[in-house]
This record gives structure tokens, C-alpha cells and sequence, in this order.
């Protein structure tokens, strides 16, 4: 099996068993110890951190990849992810909706082990389906005071 084929493989089980299944020796397993987290902090531990938060608001919560492709030590995914909020999230009270929202990410590896990623998610969606924004944006314009 090519290296670029094994990397697409450990993203589908990192999804698979990981994200869906709940199984975080998966995250122990693939991420590198040098893997540095969007709060700075290094290895599986910071990975897990956003993953759990969505997990613990979103206990049904289920990511599908609907792209996968891989090049060199890179892996890119697209995922659609569907989930019911029955708890507070990053602050934001529960309200009982099912949230669906598509992301994207860059996986690079080196030595087997996810190094580095870059992901894009639409917040924005995400934000409006759990109300804290509203679809028409054009209510947040402020008016002008004279």
C-alpha cells in the first residue's frame, strides 16, 4: 500500500472510529506528539480538546466525509457534520437543535502521525443554527445615531 493510500486510511479511521465511535486511543495512536493545537498546546490531548467540547454539547453528533484526497504527506477532507445540541457549547446554552454543517481539512503527516492540520468549518452557519446570530445578518447593521 502507498504511503499517500495509508495516510486517506488513517483519516477514514480517525473519523470512523475516533470522531463517531468515540474511541480516543485513536487520537493517542495517530496524532504526533509535535502536533500543536489552536491553543498552543502539543499532542493528542490538544487535538481531542474541540472534538470532546462538540461531543459533550452534541452527545449524537456524527461527522461524514464526503471527500477524501490525498497527495504527498497530505491528506484533504471534506466532512458534513450533524448533531442535536443538548448541552452548553463554547458558552452558548442548549436549544434542542440539530445543527448540519460542512467542514474542510488539510492533514499533513510525517512518520505515520498527523503533524499539522488546517481546517475551515462554517462558523457562521453553525452559529445561526444554534441562534446566536440570526440568518438575515442585515440585523446586526447598526443604525446610525445623529
Amino acid at each position: 500500500m502507498s504511503a499517500i493510500q495509508k495516510n486517506k486510511e488513517t483519516i477514514s479511521t480517525l473519523f470512523d472510529n475516533g470522531f463517531n465511535k468515540r474511541d480516543l486511543k485513536f487520537f493517542r495512536d495517530l496524532i504526533s506528539p509535535e502536533y500543536t493545537g489552536i491553543d498552543g498546546t502539543k499532542g493528542a490531548a490538544s487535538f481531542e480538546a474541540p472534538i470532546i467540547a462538540l461531543i459533550k454539547a452534541m452527545p449524537d453528533v456524527q461527522w461524514k466525509i464526503q471527500e477524501l484526497l490525498g497527495e504527498g504527506e497530505k491528506v484533504v477532507l471534506r466532512w458534513k457534520v450533524q448533531g442535536t445540541q443538548t448541552d452548553l457549547f463554547n458558552g452558548y446554552p442548549a436549544t434542542g437543535k440539530t445543527v448540519s454543517s460542512d467542514g474542510m481539512a488539510i492533514f499533513e503527516f510525517e512518520a505515520g502521525k498527523i503533524i499539522r492540520i488546517a481546517v475551515q468549518t462554517d462558523r457562521l452557519g453553525f452559529l445561526q443554527q444554534i441562534d446566536v446570530l440570526p440568518t438575515d445578518l442585515s440585523q446586526l447593521r447598526r443604525t446610525a445615531t445623529t
